[in-house]
């Protein structure tokens, strides 16, 4: 993954190795399967959500959907 997105023009790294979330993708993994990341890809989205979109995060009802790749 990280070879193709180095081919696109992309720069790419392990989420704990990031130390420019405005520079580099962030890649972290997760399994669908055991649920292995499912904490660490929360809290990353959760810290750049809080960085980056302040002025824009608001509470809504029901339930979130999302999609794991």
């Amino acid at each position: 993954m990280m070879g193709t997105l180095s081919r696109l023009g992309f720069r790419s790294e392990r989420f704990d190795r990031v130390r420019d979330f405005t520079r580099d993708i962030a890649i972290v993994p997760v399994s669908a399967k055991t649920g292995e990341g499912i904490g660490e890809l929360l809290a990353v989205l959760i810290g750049l959500t809080q960085q980056y979109m302040t002025d824009k995060l608001q509470v809504t009802a029901g339930h979130a959907l999302g999609t794991v790749l």
